[in-house]
């Protein structure tokens, strides 16, 4: 069973884990919208195409995502036979009305899809021994001294190209994402 979350990770702005554990993980924060997470629900990581995916990031004015940063990573491991497989993707970004934009390379989207359909077998064989995650990571830089602890973040998915934005995260503040620590240890930008 794949899961979800978003985990705190020092100059990782986010790490996003698509799929049905992301409500127990973020049930605490009040900017998750469960609308999008019940959405999600009947979402396989396996059997969507990838090409489809667009998360869309708005950030704080105060903090910028690095150019070139963001990666989508894909995990799964066999409790059965220890098997692990992971694969990191790279994510194109475009900007598009104040929001910054990602779709996996269109140079990754095959071996991306091989890796789904390897451990699609897998979950085939054997649903109860696969487990695994789906994550888009980006790391980020602040263009201030001290980021404000009330800034806020928003994410939005689209599951297909053919489907709205859905709402993920509205106007989460950073420090429901981040630590004080983590936020301070923001790099500036270059």
């Amino acid at each position: 069973m794949f899961n979800n979350k978003i985990s705190k990770q020092k100059v990782i702005l986010m790490k996003l884990e698509i799929l049905s554990g992301l409500c127990l993980c973020l049930i605490g924060c009040g900017s998750v919208v469960p609308s999008t997470l019940m959405a999600m629900r009947g979402l396989s990581p396996l059997e969507a195409d990838p090409a489809g995916f667009v998360t869309r990031v708005t950030v704080p004015d105060q903090v910028r995502i690095v150019p070139g940063s963001a990666r989508l990573i894909l995990q799964a491991e066999r409790a059965d036979t220890k098997a692990r497989r992971e694969g990191t993707f790279v994510l194109d970004e475009t900007l598009a009305d104040g929001a910054t934009l990602y779709r996996v390379a269109p140079r990754d989207l095959a071996r991306l899809r091989a890796l789904q359909s390897e451990i699609n077998a897998w979950e085939t064989l054997d649903p109860e021994a696969t487990t695994g995650s789906l994550s888009v990571s980006v790391t980020a830089c602040r263009l201030v001294e001290i980021v404000p602890r009330d800034a806020t973040v928003s994410v939005d998915l689209q599951l297909t190209e053919a489907e709205p934005f859905l709402p993920l995260l509205s106007n989460a503040p950073l420090a429901s994402i981040l630590t004080d620590s983590e936020l301070t240890a923001l790099v500036p930008c270059t």
